[in-house]
């Protein structure tokens, strides 16, 4: 006995569902090592340009989330003559 075409359409609505969650998922992967990659740049600047990161301010920098704030202190890092100019 065969699959009525309720259960054909069931079906394929599941097949559709896991593709688009394979999709986002890739999205969000992407979008996530994006701001790890600006993070770790960051850190890596403010070493370069300052010297030591305390623990906090590391804490601080690893605790962004938001690509147009870290976007934002890279490229203030350019100008800022002391750490305090960053505004972290």
């Amino acid at each position: 006995m065969g699959k009525t075409s309720a259960e054909e359409l069931i079906e394929r609505g599941k097949e559709i569902g896991k593709e688009i969650g394979k999709e986002i998922g890739k999205e969000i992967g992407k979008q996530a090592g994006v701001v790890e990659a600006k993070r770790e740049t960051l850190l890596r600047q403010l070493r370069t340009r300052f010297g030591t990161v305390s623990e906090t301010l590391r804490v601080r920098v690893l605790s962004i989330d938001d690509v147009a704030r870290l976007d934002d202190l890279l490229e203030r890092i350019l100008t800022a003559r002391a750490i305090e100019e960053m505004g972290l």
